[in-house]
Order: C-alpha cells, then structure tokens, then sequence
C-alpha cells in the first residue's frame, strides 16, 4: 500500500499562534467528541475576520491545544483516512 504524504504543521493553539497561519489554510483541532470530530475546524479567515473565528475557538475550549494545519479539508481527510488506516494496520485488524 502506497503512503500518502500530506503536508501538515502542528502547534499549540494561542492566540498568536493563530494569527501567524496564513489565510486559506485548514485549522484542526486535535481533541473531538469522538474518532473524526475535532471539537474545532475551519478554514482560516481573512485577518478582518480573525476575532470573531478566535472568539469560536475560544467558546469550543480549542485553545492551548495542539492543533493541526492542513492545506485545505481534502487533504485533512487523506490524512485521516491515513491515521486510521495505519492505526488499524498496527493492531492487526
């Protein structure tokens, strides 16, 4: 089975943090209610719509967290897919 390489960045969550990811990219977060649903996830917002996406961040409680930046929602879905192929490769299933 072939690999599939998916260019991501990983951090914790501050605020300044958040305010460095350029435009357009995908934001995760690295916690969820279950497999496959972060707590948090969107595009990241043109810089005159930061505050209210921080405000989000902030009320769902994804802040301080690692989170992972993604390219765009299909590649955080590749890598996904990835994860849980590898995760259920290793214990033999």
């Amino acid at each position: 089975m072939s690999e599939v390489v998916i260019e991501k960045m990983s951090g914790k969550l501050t605020k300044k943090f958040f305010l460095q990811i350029p435009t357009g990219l995908y934001l995760v977060s690295s916690i969820g209610w279950a497999p496959n649903r972060p707590i948090f996830e969107e595009k990241v917002l043109h810089n005159k719509n930061r505050e209210d996406q921080w405000e989000r961040i902030l009320k769902c409680r994804a802040d301080q967290r690692l989170c992972y930046i993604f390219e765009n929602k299909k590649d955080h879905e590749k890598w996904l897919k990835q994860f849980w192929t590898e995760k259920a490769i290793h214990k033999g299933c």
